[in-house]
């Protein structure tokens, strides 16, 4: 394996502005952050977009911050994580009731957040901003799907 300084300098890159995006509890979060310590570690300048609570971990890693609206902060109100994780209603519920009604504040905070970015990263639930602002500002977008819950199947359809 050639290591990562190597590899940049073979590629003959220069160092990127990554703008990675997401929302939602510590498992939306932590593959994000994993994603931008590697990139990080090949000398990339990274910044994670996400929920104002999570400021504080983020910077304590080294990493650029952003913040970026609806904010996560229910993961720890049991009522609502109820609501949302409901194995039927729950992804509706997210969508409904907190990612769409803050559309237009995450497209604004992305906006902002992408100013001088070579790349847009994004989680599931903050595609739906970001791929707006990318189309907007011309910026090259990649969507993940780092949560199995975003691949149906036959079987968790018919409950």
């Amino acid at each position: 394996m050639i290591p990562a300084t190597e590899a940049t300098t073979l590629a003959g890159s220069r160092k990127k502005r990554i703008v990675l995006t997401t929302l939602g509890s510590l498992g939306d979060l932590h593959p994000y952050i994993a994603i931008g310590r590697g990139l990080q570690a090949r000398d990339h300048d990274v910044v994670i977009a996400t929920s104002p609570c999570y400021r504080q971990k983020i910077e304590a890693l080294g990493l650029g911050y952003r913040p970026m609206r609806p904010d996560s902060a229910w993961v720890n109100d049991a009522d609502v994580m109820g609501r949302f994780m409901h194995i039927r209603w729950g992804l509706l519920r997210v969508g409904r009731e907190w990612i769409l009604p803050a559309l237009r504040e995450s497209y604004e905070d992305i906006l902002s957040a992408s100013e001088g970015a070579d790349l847009l990263v994004s989680h599931p639930l903050a595609a739906y901003a970001t791929r707006l602002v990318a189309e907007k500002t011309g910026t090259s977008w990649a969507s993940t799907m780092p949560v199995p819950m975003g691949f149906f199947s036959v079987v968790a359809v018919a409950f």
